[in-house]
């Protein structure tokens, strides 16, 4: 064996102790996920309750998913970091964080505990691992607060007139294209059928949650800062004409299958289908953007290096 082998095992060799401590890590992570989905039990039941009461809240599952693909997208970088535990940070926000979501369990609300959840999580974060990785996974985590939804007050305030103006607009395609129908208000009457534009068919969910996903799209993509914007502010006319296409395509189930397809299941993944499609779109549009983006500063960076090639003759 040679001399620099022999450093290498000897760098690499742990201690008793040390192993001891690198096999406890993923045991004391785990330990402390369980014992953070059992107290905030709540905020998790309440959730579950709420994508399946018809609300549609989709950023419940969205968000989390989008955070966590922006962290792994980071681990490398985050993995590099000085791992430095800071509780004078992390405590008060664990302790903020839970004394929130008692709150929300005493009131019976869910938006206290699960912003209280969020902000434990920030708190977590900090204590186990420090300020430099925290930062690292600001925008993650910040961003998750995104994914409590609003009060449903709120949502039934905001939501009357763009009721009305999708069920005119999808009573105007779908007569062109030759049904038989009559519009009162945001009730669309079918001779068969009659399709109620409920809160919750509004398109205001779906701008919130289209919304809220073009954030992390234009945080990953890459250009200048107006295209970033562009594609924020592009979700929101993307929302309402996909909450059109969903009303249209409801119609068009319930006329060929009946009312039965118009609420329920059906209806719930009708509109999840559609979001979901509206967020490619809405994805793939920012891949372009980037690209183009990409290809201009390589053609940047060529013309300047024939620049320098020239001065140099």
């Amino acid at each position: 064996m040679s001399e620099g082998q022999g450093s290498r095992l000897a760098q690499t060799a742990l201690s008793p102790r040390e192993k001891q401590r690198e096999l406890g890590r993923p045991l004391h992570l785990i330990s402390a996920g369980i014992l953070f989905v059992v107290f905030f039990w709540p905020a998790f039941f309440w959730a579950g309750e709420q994508l399946e009461g018809g609300d549609e809240p989709w950023q419940l599952v969205l968000v989390p998913f989008l955070a966590g693909m922006i962290v792994s997208q980071r681990y490398s970088q985050l993995r590099a970091e000085q791992v430095k535990a800071s509780p004078i940070l992390g405590i008060p926000l664990m302790v903020v964080g839970a004394a929130m979501n008692l709150f929300g369990v005493v009131i019976e609300h869910p938006v206290p505990s699960q912003v209280g959840m969020v902000a434990c999580l920030h708190g977590v974060v900090l204590f186990l691992w420090g300020w430099r990785v925290y930062r690292g996974m600001a925008f993650p985590l910040l961003y998750l607060f995104l994914a409590v939804p609003l009060p449903r007050t709120v949502l039934v305030a905001m939501t009357g007139s763009l009721k009305v103006l999708g069920a005119a607009v999808a009573g105007k395609i779908l007569t062109f294209f030759g049904f038989t129908l009559v519009r009162e208000g945001a009730i669309l009457k079918f001779p068969t059928f009659t399709l109620v534009v409920a809160d919750e068919c509004s398109g205001m969910q779906s701008v919130i949650t289209l919304g809220v996903a073009s954030l992390s799209v234009a945080y990953l993509m890459e250009g200048r800062f107006w295209k970033k914007v562009g594609i924020v502010l592009l979700s929101v006319p993307l929302a309402l004409v996909a909450n059109v296409f969903r009303l249209c395509v409801t119609a068009f189930l319930g006329q060929r299958f009946g009312e039965k397809v118009t609420h329920g299941t059906p209806h719930t993944v009708i509109g999840a289908v559609i979001v979901l499609m509206a967020f490619f779109g809405l994805y793939g549009l920012s891949s372009v953007v980037s690209e183009r983006a990409g290809d201009g500063r390589n053609r940047e960076g060529a013309a300047k290096m024939n620049a320098d090639g020239w001065n140099r003759r």
